[in-house]
């Protein structure tokens, strides 16, 4: 296993290429860019994970809204999101 690094885009919905079976560890900002952390197995095919960004006070648009993964503050707290891992299918 190694864990890798994505960067990841400042809008809703998005798509990581990732193997399957990783476990997404964290979402943090890391040089004013919004990351994510997974351990993964480099030896199994990879699959398209979808990451949901929720900002605080916005109305959630989806019946439940995934898998937590962390909470991050962009601009020096001014701007605050909720990453969250959506299921296949659910979008």
């Amino acid at each position: 296993m190694k864990i890798w690094k994505y960067k990841l885009q400042i809008t809703d919905i998005q798509e990581i290429e990732i193997p399957e079976f990783s476990r997404i560890l964290t979402a943090q900002v890391q040089n004013d860019e919004l990351q994510l952390w997974a351990a993964v197995n480099e030896k199994f095919q990879t699959y398209r994970q979808k990451i949901a960004l929720y900002g605080t006070g916005h109305e959630i648009q989806r019946n439940f809204p995934g898998r937590y993964i962390s909470t991050v503050q962009l601009h020096k707290g001014e701007v605050v999101f909720h990453v969250f891992a959506l299921d296949r299918g659910q979008e």
